[in-house]
């Protein structure tokens, strides 16, 4: 199982990331991806890979969470097989 991570809108202000950047996590922190963003979304990647899902998404294995920047990118978390 992994989780998929993509942009889907935003600008990132440390200019590392664009909409469309795509990022897949097993069990290790994917490379290129800011620390920022990968603070903000680590505790949702792991509720993913243990197979959990968020109450308030319409979707199971989805989450979509927002860099700690108020205007910086969001990021869409896609559970996979």
């Amino acid at each position: 199982m992994s989780v998929e991570i993509v942009v889907v809108s935003g600008k990132c202000q440390g200019g590392h990331h664009k909409a469309g950047d795509r990022f897949v996590v097993d069990w290790e922190t994917p490379a290129g991806l800011c620390i920022g963003a990968w603070d903000a979304i680590a505790p949702y990647v792991m509720t993913l890979l243990c197979d959990g899902n968020f109450s308030w998404e319409r979707k199971p294995g989805y989450a979509v969470i927002h860099c700690p920047d108020p205007n910086g990118i969001a990021l869409e978390l896609r559970r996979i097989d």
